[in-house]
């Protein structure tokens, strides 16, 4: 996925390129928006492909990757016959490739020989070579066979504006390249839009919503020239513009409401996702955006909004299935994390170098795990805490407390010490007392699905005093005080207690936001 991000200055103007707005990079994302959108309707990319030139990347490299380059690409453990398709060099220098000469390439031969044995791809490949893509790849060899650097690593180049014919249509830099390729192909720009379709379409691309009737009537009374450029202002202006510009930036993070996993416990991950709108609203530099959502933890001092940024490598899914093995499930997360950045910020796709060097692109399996052991000082178990039935979350975590919330909790409080006042000074003793009855029951009992409870009970009163069994004891108490407790006779004082404390236990449990952050600790080795 790419985003077209201009920051405010950052990049030199078109080359005879009229005077642009100073919106930022919310404006390059607009006159995209709205040109590919209204522009250009009619126009079929078939209408040129047949005259223009071949080129290694858009052309030539999905053939050879999709059919070559498993057993001639950079992955030494699969090729064959030494060769390698991926570099012009190798492929020049063993008459696989003879520039401008595709009669002389043995490639040529291969690809259209009739010969099972000397067909390529080999027939039990299950792959093949059409014969529009031999053509293509003939037209390429004769024009110079010449490759080009993977499209992630060339770095973007303003381009003049292109001539137009029709120079009075172009309203922005983009309409210029938009209208060359229309006339390049004989076409003509469809008609201008009607003023209200014109607001649809921008309200819709920048908020996701449509216009009001009351923003159609002021647009359609407003006859001044600068009456689109003023609800533009207003729309980037509106907190749904962060709103609707975010999702794609979510999808890329792989963000949901929820854990997605088991009975899909909720998180509290809609913290970083609203910080991800705020950041958009406030037309955050690109490179700030990114350095906090990747590491915004490790800058000094770091904010609690730049520790909040870095959910974007905690959105993962967490698996507390019975028998998941954690240390297992934690690599599964580091495993997400390195693709997740990697297609996000490097717009490659790296998952294959887990397993082997990159067959296609130019990932070695070294650069895979130099890259996840960047994430592997996370203190993290691989499996939820289990905070609640309902909340599914794993430390490191962030607790951003409320106002709302410290007054619930105050409330309920409240009520419990109001059930304490009511119950006495010596409920505790009645409460320990009544607990003692019910395990020495538990202790006569040959039921069978009193067994574990049974020997919960004998832990606790087996251990020795200087080490006491806290685990098992806190285990009976609970469940004598939420499960066995309500369905004795009476006392009614320390049930009401009891499920005061069961309420507040249960709201901290699942309404304190608990977003999961990155946070940097001891280095673990990593190993290819």
């Amino acid at each position: 996925m790419s985003f077209l991000i201009f920051k405010s200055g950052a990049q030199p103007p078109f080359q005879a390129a009229a005077p642009a707005s100073s919106r930022g990079w919310k404006a390059g994302l607009l006159a995209m928006t709205i040109t590919m959108a209204g522009a250009g309707a009619g126009l079929s990319p078939a209408a040129t492909a047949e005259d223009r030139a071949p080129e290694f990347n858009r052309d030539i490299r999905p053939i050879l990757s999709e059919n070559c380059l498993y057993c001639h690409g950079q992955d030494p453990n699969h090729r064959k016959a030494d060769l390698r398709l991926d570099l012009r060099d190798v492929a020049v220098s063993m008459k696989a490739l003879v520039p401008g000469k595709p009669e002389e390439s043995i490639l040529m031969e291969r690809l259209a020989s009739s010969d099972p044995d000397e067909r390529m791809p080999p027939p039990d490949s299950h792959r093949t070579v059409s014969p529009e893509q031999r053509e293509t790849i003939r037209r390429w060899i004769a024009a110079g066979a010449e490759y080009q650097p993977h499209w992630t690593f060339v770095a973007p180049v303003r381009p003049l504006l292109p001539a137009v014919a029709e120079h009075t249509w172009p309203k922005n830099q983009i309409d210029h390249f938009v209208l060359h390729e229309l006339e390049a192909a004989g076409l003509h720009p469809s008609p201008e839009a009607d003023r209200v379709t014109l607001l649809r379409r921008v309200t819709y691309d920048l908020t996701g919503l449509p216009p009001t009737e009351e923003e159609v009537d002021a647009f359609l009374a407003d006859t001044s020239p600068v009456a689109y450029e003023v609800v533009v202002d207003r729309l980037l202006a509106s907190p749904h513009y962060g709103e609707r510009m975010a999702i794609p930036w979510l999808d890329a993070a792989r963000y949901a409401d929820s854990n997605g996993f088991q009975q899909d416990g909720d998180t509290f991950q809609w913290i970083w996702r609203d910080w991800v709108v705020r950041a958009l609203n406030e037309d955050m530099p690109f490179d700030r955006f990114a350095t906090e959502q990747l590491a915004g933890d490790l800058l000094p001092n770091p904010t609690q909004d730049q520790k909040i940024a870095t959910g974007f490598n905690r959105n993962h899914l967490l698996n507390g299935e019975g028998g998941a093995i954690a240390e297992e499930q934690r690599n599964v997360v580091l495993f997400d994390r390195v693709d997740v950045t990697s297609t996000t910020f490097l717009g490659l796709t790296v998952a294959c170098a887990q397993c082997h060097d990159h067959k296609y692109d130019p990932i070695t399996q070294k650069d895979y795990y130099s890259l996840m052991a960047a994430f592997n000082n996370l203190p993290e178990s691989g499996v939820p805490n289990y905070y609640s039935a309902r909340i599914r979350v794993a430390p490191p975590i962030l607790e951003l407390s409320t106002p709302g919330y410290e007054k619930a909790v105050e409330d309920l409080k409240a009520r419990e010490q109001s059930a304490i006042q009511a119950a006495g000074p010596d409920w505790e003793k009645r409460r320990e007392s009544l607990q003692k009855e019910w395990e020495e029951r538990i202790l006569a009992s040959d039921k069978a699905e009193e067994g574990n409870w049974k020997r919960l009970i004998l832990d606790v009163r087996e251990a020795k005093p200087d080490k006491p069994n806290t685990y098992a004891a806190g285990r009976v108490r609970t469940e004598f005080d939420d499960n066995r407790l309500p369905g004795v006779s009476g006392h009614d004082d320390i049930k009401a207690i009891m499920s005061a404390r069961r309420t507040l236990r249960t709201f901290q449990a699942e309404e304190m936001p608990r977003v999961m952050v990155m946070e940097d600790s001891k280095p673990r080795d990593t190993h290819i």
